[in-house]
């Protein structure tokens, strides 16, 4: 996730990427048997009722729906899609067995009424149980440019790889993941591929940070978004420095229905959360000003 401001020249709209990630079960449980049948209703629903009359496209790994206004973008996003699902794949070695849908909108007052958000946030991608919402590319300047300068700002900046990051880590883990920490994965994914960091004056020399368990405890709650979003992408990147870049693959191979995080990182690295956080303290003594100064 980030605020854009990479491009002046674009005089782009100031949109957070993947500000929030949306989950159908919001109340996460170690055991939630009841996950997998919600999310296939759900996933049934957007695909035979919701986008029904909506145009749509097949790629190899994904599923498309749009507007007329946006068809000029149907190939490319679907082409994008498919590249950003077989990145993960491949990094991840798991091979979803469900078929993401993509939704294109054209603008973002219509994805915020879908959402039944109000009409002052601002947000440029969502997932929800197999779906992903997309802000049309073509929103992503204020002033019209050309087709190829649009896609490829979208293909550098855009929030596909962290929504499809988040439809990985739902996959894997049967919905059983803490929401701090697929925003952390997804934040990596994003910055290790394409250097993507959310980065404002909210979060760059803070007085203090969040103790992990007020992360842990309620993520989409904490006051300031922009610093607990950037926590979270630095515990990732510390987790990674600590227990090896397999880390989070590790632990994703773990967690399912009956295994939490917790439970996981216990078994992956002998480390219980308790003691995740000691080290965390610990290793950001050392790192602060590299990530927060």
């Amino acid at each position: 996730m980030k605020l854009f401001k990479k491009d002046s020249n674009a005089k782009v709209l100031l949109f957070i990427s993947a500000i929030v990630f949306t989950v159908m079960m919001l109340d996460v449980n170690p055991v939630n048997l009841s996950y997998k049948p919600i999310k296939d209703a759900t996933s049934a629903y957007h695909r035979n009722v919701a986008y029904r009359n909506w145009e749509s496209t097949e790629g190899e790994f994904v599923e498309l729906r749009y507007k007329q206004v946006d068809r000029k973008h149907s190939d490319f996003m679907q082409s994008l899609g498919d590249k950003m699902y077989l990145h993960l794949q491949d990094k991840y070695n798991f091979k979803p067995k469900t078929t993401p849908l993509i939704v294109i909108y054209p603008t973002q007052q219509k994805m915020l009424q879908s959402l039944g958000w109000d009409s002052d946030k601002s947000v440029s991608g969502v997932y929800q149980s197999g779906t992903i919402r997309l802000l049309s590319p073509t929103q992503w300047y204020r002033n019209e440019v050309d087709l190829e300068t649009t896609q490829q700002f979208y293909k550098k900046n855009g929030p596909l790889l962290h929504e499809m990051t988040h439809y990985f880590v739902d996959e894997m883990t049967f919905g059983n993941y803490p929401t701090w920490y697929t925003e952390a994965v997804a934040q990596l994914e994003e910055y290790k591929k394409f250097n993507i960091q959310w980065l404002d004056d909210q979060n760059t020399d803070p007085q203090e940070l969040y103790p992990l368990e007020k992360l842990v405890d309620n993520f989409y709650a904490v006051e300031n978004q922009s610093l607990a979003y950037r926590q979270a992408l630095v515990i990732a990147i510390f987790m990674e420095d600590k227990f090896g870049h397999n880390i989070h693959k590790e632990l994703l191979d773990k967690m399912d229905v009956r295994i939490s995080f917790e439970q996981a990182l216990k078994i992956t690295t002998g480390t219980t959360q308790e003691e995740l956080k000691y080290k965390w303290q610990s290793w950001i003594l050392q790192n602060r000003n590299k990530y927060f100064g």
